[in-house]
């Protein structure tokens, strides 16, 4: 079975026209709908460049975005060469614990990821491991499965 995903809120809603298209087209190709999370309009909280300032347990110092906290300490860590896989080991880690400080000092971002459900797209244009392209779905959208990992383990 194939699937396909429709971003069912925001600004850009379908009519009523468009979704009984959509529904018939999923029917008649036996396609399955999955309700998803696209860190655009209402989620834009979401995203690794909202400003949502935070202080990075990594360090203690206060960050206006993940991005920027994640760029200054990588930045600040890459003195002594390792292999790749630390490199990858390290980063992929550094980000998940970036994105739970966003998430545990800000209480309306928490709120916003909480009430999401299904998989978080982490929308980017220029980063396809972290994100993903959209409505390419095109990337390995790293962040959008730890936020949504990190949603479960709140609950």
């Amino acid at each position: 079975m194939a699937f396909i995903a429709q971003k069912r809120t925001g600004i850009g809603a379908a009519s009523a026209a468009e979704i009984i298209d959509f529904n018939d087209c999923c029917d008649k190709n036996n396609l399955e709908q999955t309700n998803i999370c696209v860190t655009d309009d209402e989620h834009e909280l979401l995203s690794l460049n909202s400003n949502t300032p935070f202080i990075a347990s990594e360090n203690g110092r206060l960050y206006n975005t993940v991005m920027e906290a994640y760029n200054e300490i990588i930045m600040e860590n890459t003195v002594m060469p390792v292999n790749s896989k630390q490199i990858m080991e390290y980063n992929y880690g550094l980000m998940f614990v970036l994105i739970s400080d966003k998430f545990n000092n800000n209480m309306n971002a928490k709120q916003v990821l909480m009430s999401t459900t299904g998989p978080i797209i982490y929308k980017t244009d220029d980063d396809n491991y972290w994100g993903s392209k959209v409505p390419e779905f095109d990337g390995k959208n790293v962040a959008g499965q730890m936020m949504a990992d990190l949603r479960e383990l709140y609950k």
